[in-house]
């Protein structure tokens, strides 16, 4: 039996503390905004030498993703999105990736509004194509 050598891998609740959203006071304070992130690699040289340098080291990704969006300001969660999957889509051992984001209390009704994105290398030239390339 043949294992498939693709492997999903998922960080889970993320927590970020960003400056983000179009209302004055939302742009004077770091808000509570949760990313989940789901990306799919070739695990098979990983899964067979257990080798770090052969996986997508998420703690890496991790520590880039809290570094580069600490620093920024964001109006909305689809340019937070955006900029988060193209950060994820930049280590050249990701095939696909989706990235999700929520802000709680936007609505009052609702628990939160969340913004999903999603890309594929299949259907992009390069990942500077990301920017240019409407997101699902």
């Amino acid at each position: 039996m043949k294992i498939s050598s693709l492997a999903t891998v998922q960080i889970k609740d993320l927590l970020l503390k960003v400056i983000i959203g179009t209302q004055p006071h939302e742009r004077e304070t770091r808000q509570d905004i949760l990313v989940n992130i789901e990306f799919v690699y070739d695990a098979y040289l990983a899964a067979s030498t257990d080798t770090l340098s052969h996986a997508v080291d998420y703690g890496t990704l991790y520590d880039k993703i809290i570094s580069k969006t600490g620093s920024s300001r964001f109006f909305l969660l689809e340019k937070l999105g955006a900029f988060i999957l193209e950060l994820v889509m930049e280590d050249e051992k990701i095939l696909s990736a989706t990235v999700t984001v929520e802000k709680a209390g936007v609505l009052k009704q609702a628990r939160a509004v969340a913004v999903r994105l999603s890309a594929d290398k299949k259907q992009l030239k390069t990942t500077a194509d990301l920017k240019t390339t409407r997101c699902y």
